[in-house]
């Protein structure tokens, strides 16, 4: 696959070819040109290895790049690897983009390839995204300008994995090592880091280098604001220019006001996860099936999210994701039922359980939650809700410590495959809150399976499995909410959390 000049331009964006040859000076921007977004979350360390939460892709990707990308219709594209081909089914060779270098001048080669996906497949390091490589064996360089990527077996979606790993350079990485780097990222995005205070403030500033050329904002500001309503009173005084994850109940409001409300149902599923491992009533898939009658998931859908949304079939993922079943329906709501299948399991008079909740991670997480232990409640079901801060959240979860039930949007982007949300039930998977070996053995085929028709009746059993056995109470794919001044031009919000910085400009 080749991809000419002309045509990577209009892949990214629009940007005009001529930028990249522009010299840029401080003094070529105005004040105009910082562009300030307010959210929940946003990436709590600038080491994209370490953070697989999809509130990071939007720092992410303005900083780095990685051999593929997959744009917001879901389909793959070039980045710095511009052609590949397959060599064997194991082996995919790739051609690496001639020119590029990272923010501080190294010159981007199959070197830091071979750095970056090993890096992250070594288990001594304990990064989050190893999860979204598993089935890459290694990595050989064949010269400065190609690299080819062993399989442990053949991959229907390898193009799409390596869209979730950014590529870092080696030599600088080896001189500062993982403190130094988290201190002074460096990558081949349009945009550089310009100050990082954890829990509060990202500021990235336009790069000077970058292959995919000079962006119109010259700053970009990201404030985490887990109140929505300060968000929401920021953006009024001016304070910033963008809401992201705005509260529902005030879109209509903040569009009579002169305000921009742009929604996007994206490529997550919301549900309520059921930890069936441990030592509680959880462990009865009675119990689990109950729960899921339990809750009025349509009710809440219309009323907290105003109808923003769409509700999950049973499944984890959507009809925009590979693997989705048409066939399965949602839980509907019945106490009735729900009181009957805990009676069944020896739970008459309801039981007890811990639960972790967070505050402006997810949009209206705060709301589903209350809303969630109020049906439980009904049912005869207590709810002990310990609300912790969002890095405690991400670090509980990937060490499993978090408590048996918590609140969590699944994402199946950027792959836009049912993987990356199954991903997370295998019995192997860091944190574990499932074991079902049926599951497992259907989960292993599917990440074999090349023809895609089979490959789909495949996912498909797992989808109706995990219905029948669930290890959620499943919920509903959540609305992108946001908020934004009319100065602010050229965005729209996408199915997977990306903020393509790259073509907005503020008048």
């Amino acid at each position: 696959m080749r991809v000419t000049r002309r045509r990577l331009v209009h892949l990214f964006g629009g940007i005009a070819a001529l930028t990249m040859l522009a010299v840029w000076t401080p003094d070529a921007w105005s004040a105009s040109k910082r562009l300030t977004v307010g959210g929940g979350a946003f990436a709590n360390s600038m080491d994209p290895h370490s953070n697989t939460t999809g509130e990071a892709l939007a720092t992410y990707n303005a900083l780095y790049d990685a051999l593929t990308y997959i744009d917001a219709k879901g389909e793959i594209k070039p980045a710095l690897a511009t052609e590949w081909k397959v060599i064997s089914p194991t082996v995919t060779e790739f051609k690496l983009r001639q020119g590029v270098q990272f923010h501080n001048g190294d010159p981007f080669t199959a070197d830091d390839v071979k750095f970056s996906i090993e890096r992250v497949l070594d288990p001594a390091n304990r990064l989050a995204v190893i999860a979204r490589i598993p089935t890459i064996k290694g990595v050989t360089v064949v010269d400065a300008r190609t690299a080819r990527i062993e399989t442990k077996a053949p991959d229907p979606i390898l193009l799409r994995r390596l869209a979730a790993i950014f590529i870092l350079p080696s030599k600088y990485f080896a001189s500062v090592g993982d403190r130094g780097f988290g201190d002074k990222p460096v990558g081949t995005g349009a945009f550089q880091l310009k100050s990082f205070t954890k829990g509060h403030l990202i500021s990235l500033e336009a790069a000077k280098n970058s292959w995919r050329g000079k962006p119109q904002l010259q700053e970009v500001v990201m404030r985490i604001m887990p109140e929505a309503a300060v968000r929401v009173s920021a953006l009024k005084t001016g304070e910033i220019d963008m809401v992201r994850a705005v509260p529902l109940d005030q879109a209509e409001a903040l569009k009579a006001e002169g305000f921009d409300i742009r929604v996007a149902v994206l490529a997550r599923m919301d549900t309520f996860n059921l930890n069936a491992v441990r030592d509680t009533p959880l462990r009865d898939k009675r119990v689990r099936q109950a729960l899921n009658y339990a809750v009025d998931k349509e009710t809440m859908l219309k009323q907290i999210n105003k109808g923003f949304g769409r509700l999950s079939d049973c499944q984890l993922l959507g009809p925009d994701g590979f693997g989705y079943n048409p066939k399965l329906k949602p839980y509907p709501y019945d106490p009735a039922k729900a009181k009957q299948l805990l009676a069944a399991a020896g739970h008459p008079n309801g039981f007890d359980i811990k639960m972790t909740g967070s505050q402006g991670f997810f949009p209206n997480d705060k709301q589903h939650i209350e809303a969630f232990i109020g049906y439980l409640r009904a049912v005869g079901v207590r709810v002990d809700l310990q609300v912790v801060e969002t890095s405690v959240w991400v670090q509980s979860r990937i060490a499993g410590t978090i408590r048996d039930i918590f609140f969590q949007g699944k994402n199946y982007f950027p792959v836009m495959d049912a993987d990356f949300g199954y991903a997370n039930y295998e019995s192997t998977f860091s944190g574990v809150t499932y074991n079902n070996p049926r599951f497992d053995q259907l989960f292993q085929a599917s990440r074999q399976e090349l023809d895609e028709r089979k490959r789909a009746e495949i996912i498909h059993a797992m989808a109706e499995l995990m219905c029948d056995d669930p290890p959620v109470v499943f919920m509903f794919q959540e609305p992108d909410a946001f908020a934004i001044n009319k100065a602010v031009k050229g965005f729209e919000p996408r199915k997977d959390l990306v903020i393509w910085f790259d073509t907005i400009t503020k008048d």
